[in-house]
């Protein structure tokens, strides 16, 4: 099924699903500006190298995806802090190596993020469609989810 621009319905859900998965709320600290700026950095450098398939008034909207706080005191607060005390508790195990691992976006690294589940290695030499597949949406999942 095809768009008004061409663009298939399947990539704009490949891309919204991916925006989903890689939507996540953190605390907000000195570092996590500088990462959050690091990260636009290196998500326009890519646009630059690679460009993503949407162009930027296709992509999703990362902050109509992100839900508000909580509101401080409130159950879903409460609920909140209590997962972030159990998710932190996993700190230094290998659990907690996995999931670093599996944030890292750069590539080539993300290239393989799925390998165990896909049973094979991607990279540019023997996958270069695939490779490429991947490196342009990520391009359009990090412009998508960076102003979240």
């Amino acid at each position: 099924m095809q768009n008004h621009n061409g663009r298939s319905d399947v990539l704009r859900l490949a891309v919204l699903l991916t925006v989903a998965a890689l939507a996540v709320s953190c605390k907000t600290s000195p570092d996590a500006v500088t990462a959050t700026t690091e990260r636009g950095a290196i998500y326009t450098s890519a646009t630059v190298k690679a460009p993503g398939y949407l162009a930027p008034d296709e992509r999703p909207d990362g902050i109509a995806l992100v839900p508000p706080p909580p509101m401080p005191g409130s159950a879903e607060a409460q609920a909140d802090e209590a997962v972030y005390r159990e998710v932190s508790a996993l700190e230094g195990t290998a659990r907690w190596e996995l999931a670093a691992a599996d944030a890292n976006l750069k590539f080539p690294h993300a290239a393989n993020t799925f390998a165990c589940a896909l049973g094979f290695d991607v990279d540019a030499s023997s996958m270069p469609h695939l490779y490429t597949l991947l490196q342009r949406t990520i391009v359009d999942a990090g412009q998508s989810t960076y102003p979240a």
